[in-house]
């Protein structure tokens, strides 16, 4: 099925298990929106000067990061009827991810490195404080997290646990681990 047709770049696609789909569309890399297809039309969630990569479960909720008033990116939630802004400051957020529960987790510049974060529907945690940039986030349906730290001479990859609020490094080795992923059984790869 061909959703789009528009003279216009398409880039970033995500499909949930139900087959609703979001992506990004626009005239230039800078000025690009946030397009939704709900299994019947296309609608356009936001149209920002830069919005970046959404994320969608299957329940249709998006998520994604929008350049702010304030020279930051604000975390937004689509939820199938409103947009909220989650965060609003003066820094990045990027590449957000939902699960079923409307959790996200995202990555968020501290003015020094990338930290992972999760918003669960009511408060923000930050769930990694180091100095090293925390990256590639992912989050199951569980609410358990997995990112790895992107420092240069050795990189691994950390799991949290919803609930129990413990983060475990699942690997300490010389070798390189990165660009995890996790299942809705915990597993991660």
């Amino acid at each position: 099925i061909r959703l789009t047709n528009t003279a216009h770049d398409e880039y970033n696609p995500r499909i949930s298990d139900n087959g609703h789909m979001v992506w990004n569309g626009g005239e230039t890399e800078l000025y690009r929106g946030i397009f939704l297809y709900d299994g019947t039309t296309t609608n356009l969630l936001a149209d920002h000067y830069y919005d970046g990569p959404a994320s969608i479960n299957n329940s249709g909720h998006v998520t994604w990061c929008s350049l702010d008033d304030g020279g930051g990116t604000g975390l937004f939630l689509y939820n199938g009827i409103d947009t909220t802004q989650i965060t609003d400051n003066d820094t990045i957020n990027r590449y957000p991810r939902i699960n079923s529960s409307d959790q996200i987790t995202w990555q968020y510049w501290d003015e020094t490195e990338w930290e992972i974060m999760l918003y669960d529907g009511m408060a923000t945690t930050q769930l990694s404080s180091n100095d090293i940039d925390d990256i590639s986030v992912r989050i199951n349906d569980s609410g358990q997290v997995t990112w790895y730290t992107d420092e240069m001479a050795n990189r691994d990859i950390f799991l949290y646990s919803n609930g129990t609020g413990v983060t475990t490094q699942l690997k300490d080795d010389l070798f390189d681990d990165f660009y995890p992923e996790i299942n809705n059984s915990g597993h991660v790869v």
